[in-house]
């Protein structure tokens, strides 16, 4: 189903057409319009990573949804493609949206067992070292992730 979605977007020549599509599909899973349980699939990232489609999840601040969709990893495997998506907005978070990345890698063992999910989190932690609260810091490295700062 989303390698459908993926292709369908992808196959969009403008910009303007990749974004209306994204929009409404996103816009139809948070509003619980389609009956599924989301998750953020490489094939997503991809369109993620499109810059008309990620200033587009800057503008309408979708960014809070992509951290709902990573919490609530439900595998390894969509632990490492959340973690992927975030990373692709590293720059763009703000200190309450860390610290909800950072407690989700600390209850969450999906995400915590995740090797491709902490290879990207340390990335993003890294980068935004200042904006972390000491104690998810001591809480991060006591449960594996050790961030060099």
């Amino acid at each position: 189903y989303y390698r459908f979605l993926s292709i369908v977007i992808e196959s969009r020549d403008k910009d303007e057409e990749k974004v209306d599509l994204f929009e409404r599909i996103f816009n139809k899973v948070f509003t619980k319009s389609i009956p599924f349980e989301f998750e953020i699939t490489e094939n997503f990232s991809k369109i993620l990573n499109y810059s008309a489609i990620k200033k587009l999840v800057l503008e309408k601040d979708y960014l809070d949804n992509l951290i709902s969709i990573f919490v609530n990893s439900h595998s390894f495997i969509t632990a490492k493609n959340n973690s992927r998506s975030l990373l692709l907005f590293k720059k763009n978070f703000n200190k309450d949206q860390l610290n909800t990345i950072a407690n989700a890698y600390l209850s969450n063992n999906q995400i915590y067992q995740s090797t491709g999910s902490q290879v990207a989190l340390k990335i993003l932690f890294e980068e935004n070292f200042p904006l972390l609260d000491m104690d998810l810091i001591i809480a991060l490295e006591e449960k594996g992730l050790k961030i060099n700062f």
